[in-house]
């Protein structure tokens, strides 16, 4: 993947096919905004490419819900599929996964989408809380898996104790 300097993109590029020019010789599978802090895409800087190219999955958070201290306040966390330009636009089928948490006012809420299938039908993700001064409530990390029409998230057994970056970030 390589992306000329005024923008982000990503792009296929056919190994087996002749040619020296990596650029010339690929096609753009999504274009991700002008620079690398734009949010243009996705309204996040952290979008995954499934391994076919044929979707890009984003995370997107939106609270609170305008609850105050003592009650949690409601945050939406979405992990949505868009099509690329190498989608089949007649196969293209990955709906969207919506889940609601409650969390301390007062904090923001990072989900992120870690990891995908090469079919895009199974999805590492994670979610953190930062209370005000930069302390981390809680994390979240699971497993979802597309099966049918419908997405079941898996939590992952791990130690929230290392997403203390903004935003958070793990590897498994």
């Amino acid at each position: 993947m390589h992306a000329p300097r005024s923008s982000r993109a990503g792009h296929s590029v056919t190994v087996t096919a002749p040619g020296a020019d990596l650029i010339a010789d690929s096609k753009v599978i999504a274009s991700l905004g002008e620079d690398s802090s734009s949010a243009d895409r996705c309204g996040t800087v952290l979008p995954v490419i499934v391994g076919d190219g044929t979707t890009l999955f984003c995370a997107f958070g939106q609270g609170p819900d305008g609850h105050t201290n003592p009650a949690p306040v409601r945050w939406v966390l979405e992990f949505e599929p868009m099509e690329t330009d190498l989608a089949d636009k007649g196969e293209w089928r990955l709906s969207k996964y919506i889940r609601q948490i409650g969390v301390p006012a007062g904090s923001t809420v990072y989900p992120a989408v870690v990891r995908s299938s090469s079919s895009g039908e199974t999805l590492l993700i994670e979610w953190s809380a930062v209370v005000p001064g930069s302390h981390v409530q809680g994390v979240r990390r699971g497993e979802l898996s597309y099966r049918g029409s419908n997405w079941t998230f898996t939590p992952l057994p791990a130690p929230a104790i290392f997403a203390t970056s903004d935003p958070p970030a793990v590897a498994w």
